[in-house]
């Protein structure tokens, strides 16, 4: 899936932009288009003016579709930004950008302007950080930032003309180059911009009056960076990343003054039919568009309320104060729960031991209890299968041997007066049929008493038709058919 970016460039006498469109391994360019500032109406051709960008911009947006863009990259002039290398004593990224307006004040001009600075940690030790620092005036970024916003573009990406290109080149995984010089020739100045190892160490923005001034500037920057970067820094190339046309004398001269082979970057393929031989106009606004999702690593001014993140940074107190009433209130709801679950745990365990308590009172010889509901059930199926066995019909009786006196006197010597019995009902046919039922209090003594009837010699059968726990669980009803 690609995304498509905006890229702008700000310079002298025009205003490029171009869209690219962007996936995980590569890039293509979509479209191109430039403004020249005497195309616009003479009330605003003037760079100073407030509405000479906010002009140019509308020109070119009719060039440009812009509408499936989802992010914007602007480079801004490199003359109105001060670059610096200085010490700072911490590491910590965090408080060095805390402190950094505060070292910078002796360094920028017009003190009584407010700045936006962004720095690059060039190496560090135990006692200090050794920086390269970009600070522009605040009332520029919000100049553009502004006149971007009228026509419904945010930009999270706004960094130093040269420095965009030169960052570009650096992060191709083909540059096989570590020491490099960089050259960024407009109309009025040159960008010159030293990278050791693959990383950008030093910029400097040097006005051109005549082309020996500006060989002789260059010069001077070199013998000063050996100085502070060591004198062994010898430079493998150098590379023009843009220019209005190309000089070959002037190479020469660069040549000779550093020592190393001098070549004008190579954007052509990148434009293809777009811009034709125009394509190193739009190297910055190229580069800028590319690195822009490398923000982390690269140098921007959009700082503060210029951030895409201004929202969360502006609202983080409130978005803390609703993030703890979260907690607070997803913690109170846990712990409803824990405190629910709890009582239901109390309370099955108290139902647990009163089921353990009523087993143990009606089955006292079971001595093994692994799920007591499981085995009451199963000890109450086997009564009432032992008592659904059918009588002796076919065997003769011996009701006419004995009086209804003698089977109750029978009947009270074989109960044991240790046993809890009431009998409430007791029949006796003609046929020697003999039923009685009652309350016990438990089945132990059911079968018990069952066992005894059997070894008296008047009664010849004993079944239990109904052994069953009343409804308070303290007693047991039974019903007993004796066959005399």
């Amino acid at each position: 899936m690609s995304t498509e970016i905006l890229g702008l460039e700000i310079k002298k006498h025009v205003l490029v932009g171009l869209i690219i469109q962007k996936t995980l391994k590569s890039f293509s360019v979509k479209e191109a288009g430039y403004v020249k500032y005497n195309e616009l109406p003479e009330s605003s051709n003037n760079e100073e003016s407030d509405s000479f960008f906010i002009n140019a911009l509308e020109l070119l947006l009719k060039k440009i579709d812009i509408k499936n863009c989802t992010s914007t990259a602007l480079c801004v002039p490199a003359s109105f930004v001060s670059f610096k290398n200085i010490d700072i004593p911490f590491q910590s990224k965090k408080k060095i950008k805390q402190i950094l307006p505060f070292e910078l004040i002796s360094y920028l001009p017009f003190s009584d302007q407010n700045f936006l600075s962004d720095f690059i940690v060039l190496n560090s030790s135990l006692q200090t950080t050794n920086i390269l620092t970009a600070s522009i005036p605040e009332s520029i970024i919000k100049k553009y930032f502004d006149s971007l916003k009228k026509f419904g573009i945010k930009s999270g990406f706004i960094t130093p003309s040269g420095y965009a290109s030169a960052n570009y080149f650096l992060k191709k995984k083909d540059e096989k180059f570590t020491n490099t010089v960089f050259l960024d020739i407009r109309d009025n100045n040159i960008v010159l911009i030293i990278a050791q190892k693959n990383v950008i160490i030093y910029i400097r923005c040097i006005s051109i009056y005549h082309e020996d001034f500006m060989i002789q500037s260059i010069e001077q920057t070199i013998m000063g960076i050996r100085q502070k970067f060591g004198s062994n820094l010898i430079f493998e190339q150098c590379l023009i990343t843009s220019y209005s046309k190309k000089n070959d004398a002037f190479c020469e001269k660069i040549e000779k003054t550093l020592r190393c082979p001098v070549k004008y970057a190579d954007f052509k393929d990148m434009f293809m039919e777009f811009v034709n031989s125009e394509f190193s106009m739009f190297s910055n606004a190229l580069s800028a568009a590319v690195i822009s999702t490398e923000t982390k690593s690269s140098l921007n001014f959009c700082q503060g309320q210029y951030a895409l993140d201004s929202f969360f940074k502006k609202n983080i107190k409130k978005l803390s104060i609703m993030l703890l009433f979260i907690i607070i209130f997803s913690t109170s709801g846990f712990l409803n729960i824990y405190t629910d679950v709890s009582v239901m745990n109390k309370k099955n365990k108290g139902l647990d031991n009163a089921i353990l308590s009523v087993f143990k009172k009606n089955f006292p010889d079971v001595k093994k209890i692994v799920d007591p509901i499981v085995q009451m059930e199963t000890y109450i199926k086997d009564i009432k299968k032992k008592s659904l066995k059918p009588l002796g019909d076919n065997e003769k009786s011996n009701i006419n041997n004995y009086k209804a006196i003698d089977i109750l006197v029978e009947l009270s010597n074989l109960i044991p007066d240790s046993i809890d019995i009431e009998i409430s009902r007791f029949v006796l046919n003609n046929h020697g049929r003999l039923s009685f039922s009652g309350t016990m209090d438990n089945f132990n003594n059911v079968d018990k008493i069952k066992g005894l009837i059997k070894e008296s010699n008047m009664f010849k059968d004993v079944k239990i038709s109904d052994a069953s726990a009343d409804k308070a669980g303290k007693k047991v009803r039974f019903k007993f058919l004796i066959e005399i």
